[in-house]
């Protein structure tokens, strides 16, 4: 997809996967922490899913998953960095 199309600059709903080439993991993080939403994400790595995933400012990430479930507690948005619980 190209970086200006819809599906990558703006919120959508629903199972919606945009995939836009980068050069490596940096620029992919860069890429996505520099959204304005940032609600939910997942990381699919063999060996650095845990890593990968703590590098993003986003409301909650599933690693190696999809994110199934939300409850009223857990995180709505984020335009900065959300406090991690374990």
């Amino acid at each position: 997809m190209s970086l200006d199309s819809l599906a990558v600059t703006e919120e959508t709903f629903g199972p919606t996967l945009a995939v836009v080439k980068v050069a490596d993991t940096d620029e992919a993080v860069a890429r996505i922490n520099s959204g304005r939403y940032g609600l939910g994400s997942a990381v699919f790595s063999r060996e650095r899913g845990e890593a990968i995933a703590r590098r993003l400012r986003v409301g909650m990430t599933s690693i190696n998953d999809v994110l199934v479930f939300m409850t009223r507690k857990m995180p709505r948005g984020c335009g900065q960095a959300v406090p991690r619980r374990r």
